[in-house]
């Protein structure tokens, strides 16, 4: 397990010197060091809990804020890791009391203890306030370290994490790339800090189209991640869904698969089947499923996706919006226009009131709608909401633009008389051209089939 082994096996050896020698305070601090490496990096669970029990025991017997809020700190990111987020929120907001309290809030204890709190936040799905946190942390590491330090990079790359989710991905990108450029000086290109800079890269990358930039930043993750804690690691995993999420806008659908289906494997037996994480690997196999038009088995993983994401986030939180969309489309390719219409309506009321939705989940949740209206024989109701989500969409968003100037094509020409068969087609063709362009290879070829079939009758 590369450097992880070797830290626990220094870490132990100072355990045992320091009790030998009867200094408590090198012992908790220790011990709990330990159980950060058990029960993070080595995913040790049996060790990770031996390692606890002595954390707390030492902490409390040494009897100072300090040693208490360093155990707290570290139990409140396992339980992050491990999707109990109540209990993470309940012991991390008492190590930054305990930190502030002891050593003053800009102290570098108190100031990671800050971190934490928005990185709890962050998987909350609460954005908003995991950027404000986060933007305070790196404040506070840029005064405290200046710019060229690793914990600069860390509070970093969670900034790009955050960009990602809010649609803002070369914002993300930008993150992501000043701290890899920081952990490659301060630690070396193969530490283990990279791979989670690198993961970022790679999603960030596939967001805006650059695919082959995306695959090569996650392979060199993987190759990181596999070095340094194995191939059943839930760190591991995560590279895995986004390699697989990457061979999907690729095209390589049996690769995505087997990423997919490799990463589930991991995440079901080491986090449990109702981890956030495990929802994502699920989206994933449902955007596979419905490539291949297996709309049955897409709508299948997508049950189970927001089964979980309700139970972690909520009913009205945006992950949840952006899966009644999956559900819509699902349905619109099963010919259920009538549950699609339902199922978008529900995606719309969530993103409408979801203060971090994006244009994208927007414009998805419209078009979709539009869509089902559309099937549904009303046209002069789809024809505005179809034009509404053009008007949010990004204009380098050529597959969803393609998606919309095409249904918006088939709405004119169903409420036309014959005057307006020019411009219907002419809206037709140009959904026909970004498909292609944004690689939809099913709606270009919806678009060309439409197109064929109703010519100009001018």
């Amino acid at each position: 397990m590369g450097d992880f082994e070797g830290a626990k096996r220094a870490l132990e050896r100072a355990y045992v010197a320091s009790l030998a020698e009867g200094s408590l305070e090198v012992a908790s601090s220790a011990a709990t060091r330990l159980l950060s490496v058990t029960g993070r990096r080595l995913a040790e669970p049996v060790e990770a809990r031996l390692w606890a029990l002595n954390a707390d025991s030492l902490s409390r017997a040494l009897g100072t804020d300090e040693a208490r809020a360093d155990y707290l700190a570290v139990r409140g990111v396992l339980a992050i890791e491990a999707g109990d987020l109540a209990r993470a929120r309940t012991e991390l907001e008492q190590a930054l009391s305990l930190q502030r309290g002891s050593r003053g809030p800009g102290y570098p204890q108190s100031v990671a203890a800050l971190n934490n709190l928005g990185g709890l936040s962050l998987a909350e799905g609460d954005y908003v306030t995991a950027r404000a946190l986060l933007e305070q942390a790196l404040a506070s590491w840029l005064e405290i370290y200046g710019e060229h330090h690793p914990k600069v990079a860390e509070a970093l790359d969670n900034l790009g994490s955050i960009c990602i989710v809010l649609g803002e991905e070369r914002e993300a990108l930008g993150y992501s790339k000043r701290a890899l450029e920081i952990f490659e000086v301060s630690l070396g290109r193969s530490h283990p800090e990279l791979a989670v800079t690198l993961t970022n890269l790679g999603i960030a990358g596939m967001a805006v189209g650059e695919l082959e930039d995306a695959r090569v930043y996650l392979e060199r993750a993987l190759e990181i991640q596999e070095a340094s804690a194995g191939q059943e690691q839930p760190a591991t995993a995560r590279v895995l869904v986004n390699l697989g999420l990457v061979a999907i806008e690729t095209g390589a659908l049996d690769q995505a698969e087997d990423y997919l289906s490799r990463a589930l494997a991991v995440f079901e037996a080491s986090l449990g089947p109702g981890h956030p994480h495990v929802a994502t690997t699920l989206a994933g196999l449902a955007s596979v499923a419905h490539a291949r038009g297996d709309f049955e088995q897409a709508r299948a993983y997508d049950a189970r996706v927001l089964a979980v994401r309700e139970g972690v986030f909520g009913r009205e939180h945006v992950l949840v919006g952006r899966i009644w969309v999956a559900l819509g489309r699902s349905s619109l390719g099963l010919g259920e226009f009538a549950r699609a219409y339902r199922e978008f309506m529900r995606s719309l009321e969530i993103l409408e009131g979801a203060e971090e939705s994006g244009r994208r989940d927007l414009a998805s949740a419209l078009a979709g709608l539009g869509e089902a209206e559309l099937e549904l024989g009303w046209p002069e109701q789809a024809s505005p909401r179809l034009e509404r989500a053009l008007a949010v969409t990004d204009e380098d968003d050529a597959a969803l633009r393609g998606q919309i100037f095409f249904a918006l094509g088939r709405a004119t020409w169903a409420m036309s008389t014959g005057t307006r068969a020019g411009l219907a087609r002419a809206l037709a063709q140009r959904g026909f051209a970004l498909s292609t362009a944004g690689r939809d290879e099913r709606g270009a070829n919806s678009a060309g089939r439409w197109l064929a079939a109703h010519p100009d009758p001018g």
